[in-house]
């Protein structure tokens, strides 16, 4: 589930990647950022639903490959209170189409943007660039 190539990255790469693009982004402030509380405020409830939005999408596809691993027949799984729909592909994989993941391919990636936007408004305000 959580995968070598994804720890190495979180790890290596994200915790200085972050950490430096803020430090540049504040070194080029005329004046300290202490007057974008509804900024902050907005930001944070969008971070919070689209951290929300992820995990739920991730769960939700876990546990339908979990019940397909365990040897669950698919004719009895419900998403949302429906019959399962998935697909079932010549590699002998199944891909979820029903619920969250019926909206999109990858519905996951959409909380992670999310969650990007929120951080970017959270630190912006008034008289400042967006990040």
């Amino acid at each position: 589930l959580f995968g070598w190539m994804l720890t190495c990255g979180d790890f290596g790469f994200l915790v200085w990647y972050y950490c430096f693009s803020f430090c540049g982004y504040i070194s080029f402030l005329e004046k300290p950022l202490t007057d974008n509380h509804l900024n902050f405020a907005v930001g944070t409830v969008i971070y919070i639903c689209a951290m929300y939005l992820f995990r739920v999408t991730n769960i939700q596809k876990h546990n339908f490959r979990t019940y397909i691993a365990n040897g669950g027949d698919l004719a009895q799984y419900k998403v949302w209170g429906k019959p399962v729909e998935y697909i079932h592909t010549e590699e002998g994989s199944y891909l979820l189409t029903s619920g969250w993941w019926s909206l999109a391919r990858h519905f996951n990636y959409i909380g992670d943007l999310t969650m990007c936007l929120g951080w970017a408004i959270s630190c912006s305000g008034p008289g400042h660039i967006f990040p």
